[in-house]
């Protein structure tokens, strides 16, 4: 029997007919989850988990010597992206409608998250693309300040 995964995900055959059920590869989470229990519940289901320790779990380790145990693994450059969806989800609940699921069906709830995010798009400075410089030439940043350029120039000149 031949599953296919999602990227990101992998998928366990099964003898059972109806779709495959799919995990995530890693979970990205703080260090609030990063309980002994937590760990071992992800790693029973082949989940990698890329969660930093406590400074107390750290120095009960350290302070066991030898008896302590290796320290889990932690990919820096992984958890980062934990940083940007956090982020991300943090514009999307500025949105009210959003942060408070106010309507009943999903798709609904969808379209409110897709038009929250297109807002987000349109209004973020970031990603709107500039015309590109032409070498010599003056760019004017807004109209405002062509307004106020024009302005100063009227007062000075005699008339």
């Amino acid at each position: 029997m031949t599953t296919r995964a999602r990227e990101g995900f992998h998928a366990k055959a099964r003898d059972i007919p109806g779709r495959p059920r799919l995990r995530p590869r890693r979970v990205l989470a703080d260090k609030a989850y990063s309980s002994r229990a937590d760990r071992a519940h992800l790693r029973r289901h082949g989940v990698q988990a890329v969660i930093p320790t406590e400074k107390d779990q750290r120095a009960n380790r350290l302070k066991q010597g030898r008896r302590g145990g290796r320290p889990p693994g932690f990919d820096r450059e992984r958890h980062k992206e934990r940083n940007t969806a956090e982020r991300c989800i943090n514009k999307l609940k500025g949105n009210r409608a959003v942060a408070l699921r106010t309507d009943k069906r999903e798709r609904i709830y969808r379209g409110t998250v897709d038009v929250a995010s297109i807002r987000i798009w349109l209004r973020d400075p970031v990603h709107r693309s500039a015309a590109p410089a032409v070498p010599g030439k003056r760019r004017v940043a807004t109209s405002a300040a062509r307004s106020g350029a024009s302005r100063s120039s009227a007062a000075s000149s005699p008339g």
